[in-house]
């Protein structure tokens, strides 16, 4: 090549560098929007976001596009005259903010046609520095050169910006408590003295059930060398921090294992509510849900006690557990597709088959991540459902915690008879001879809680699994009259 080649090249060059740092330093607007002030800002980026920013309590983010630019709206103000003069003029507010639409829309395609302009003025600039003030040819292909880039690099931005990306927002500042807080002071705030007489129904269930358990058949009886405590879906709920100690402590339990979605929104702020679980005086192993974001999990590590599993295999006092974390705490999603979950799935089942010795068992969030491994496995622990529950597949035993936090403050909306149901499973392991001259860990006994804090109803069902046969035993507790009905006796 040439050198009038490698001149060219290196001039475009500068007259894009050129417009780059003019639509980053002066790529911005001032408006306004009925009573708002606004400023409007492209900024350049790692991630391809748009921000809201409101000094002084911070940012919310959502990353809407893949063109490394930042779009910013501040607000600066807010008239508070006209705002309280307009929405006297409206029965519903709602309506209200849907006639900012077209003004907004408005607002932005002003703001790209100010970007445009500001790429191709820096543009002309880099032209006069190159060529001087006399060619003013050159000056016109700088102009075009800086206009097509800007308009390229916003094209892009439209091409791909996604609206739903705010079904999964970040949030900074004082703002990180914003979401779980509203939708706390939404759901649960004309609910509070109901949910404190709930919490108090279910700590006297949770005392009736444990000096009840012993009640259950003898030939579905287990203690156990090894307990696990088995939790999910806590969804910010404090109440399961203490149906948990409980567990804890009354049955003697060994180790902990969470399979995800111990927060609603990801924050890590949320996150930092799990600090309850510092003290609850066993080991907490965590494997991260699909409403775990990559903030959130990084604040749980940080928490004493907790060990968030990434992916691999984790040895506890001889139990080999094989966890994988739910495809979207990677990505920040709040559900993963399809294809997503197919491709985890072909992960695990791949190290899986890595592995010198087969893990006694899997921990997932999502048990369609799992599937490749049934009847591999002895054993697959999940939660994502919210449905709590012992069944088999393909020879595999799967343990389904349901909710431990009653899907959390979701649980102040039920109506119904029962509601859901806080719930976990403790499992119960005990050595045996491997057939090799070796010891290995098994599964004897799996005791799934439910408790009921509407009606103080709670349920207990013990299977227990012994040379290759079956017993199970179920405790209810209605409380109608104050007493314990008796266990139903179930053998195969």
């Amino acid at each position: 090549m040439g050198r009038s080649f490698w001149q060219r090249l290196t001039q475009t060059a500068i007259v894009i560098l050129f417009s780059a740092l003019a639509l980053h330093f002066f790529g911005t607007m001032d408006t306004r929007l009925g009573p708002l002030d606004l400023r409007l800002q492209m900024r350049w980026s790692v991630r391809g976001e748009t921000r809201l920013v409101l000094p002084p309590l911070g940012q919310i983010k959502a990353d809407t596009h893949g063109v490394p630019v930042a779009f910013c709206v501040q607000l600066n103000r807010i008239d508070e005259n006209l705002l309280q003069s307009e929405l006297a003029d409206q029965e519903k507010p709602a309506e209200y903010l849907q006639t900012f639409l077209p003004q907004l829309r408005r607002i932005f395609i002003h703001f790209f046609l100010v970007l445009l302009l500001v790429g191709a003025g820096a543009g002309v600039m880099a032209g006069m520095i190159i060529w001087g003030w006399a060619n003013w040819k050159r000056w016109v292909r700088s102009l075009l050169l800086g206009a097509v880039f800007t308009g390229v690099v916003l094209g892009g931005v439209m091409i791909q910006y996604n609206q739903q990306a705010f079904d999964r927002p970040r949030y900074e500042g004082m703002l990180e408590a914003a979401p779980w807080l509203l939708d706390l002071v939404d759901k649960g705030l004309a609910q509070l003295d109901t949910l404190g007489r709930k919490l108090e129904v279910m700590a006297g269930n949770l005392n009736r059930l444990f000096t009840q358990v012993d009640q259950l058949d003898p030939l579905a009886r287990a203690d156990g060398t090894l307990k696990v405590v088995h939790v999910s879906d806590i969804h910010n709920n404090p109440a399961a921090y203490d149906f948990l100690r409980r567990v804890v402590k009354g049955f003697g339990a060994d180790l902990i294992i969470d399979t995800g979605d111990i927060t609603d929104y990801g924050t890590p702020l949320e996150a930092r509510m799990a600090e309850a679980l510092a003290g609850v005086g066993v080991p907490y192993f965590f494997v991260p849900g699909n409403h775990d974001a990559p903030e959130a999990i990084a604040r749980l590590k940080q928490i004493r006690g907790i060990r968030v599993l990434d992916n691999g295999v984790v040895t506890y006092k001889g139990l080999n557990i094989l966890a994988w974390g739910d495809p979207t705490a990677k990505t920040g999603k709040l559900t993963a597709t399809a294809q997503e979950l197919r491709q985890a799935a072909e992960e695990l089942t791949a190290e899986f088959a890595r592995l010198e010795k087969a893990p006694d068992l899997v921990a997932v969030h999502n048990v369609t991540v799992a599937r490749g491994l049934l009847g591999k496995v002895p054993l697959v622990l999940h939660g994502h459902d919210h449905r709590a529950r012992i069944y088999e597949r393909s020879g595999t035993r799967v343990v389904d915690a349901g909710t431990t936090g009653a899907a959390g403050v979701r649980a102040l909306e039920n109506v119904s008879q029962d509601g859901v149901p806080f719930s976990l499973a403790l499992l119960h392991f005990d050595p045996v001879e491997d057939g090799e001259g070796g010891r290995a860990i098994t599964l004897t006994a799996v005791d799934l809680i439910k408790v009921y804090s509407l009606n103080g109803r709670f349920v207990l069902e013990r299977k227990v699994v012994k040379g290759g046969e079956e017993n199970t035993a179920v405790s209810r507790d209605l409380v109608d009259g104050g007493s314990a009905a008796e266990s139903d006796r179930v053998h195969p």
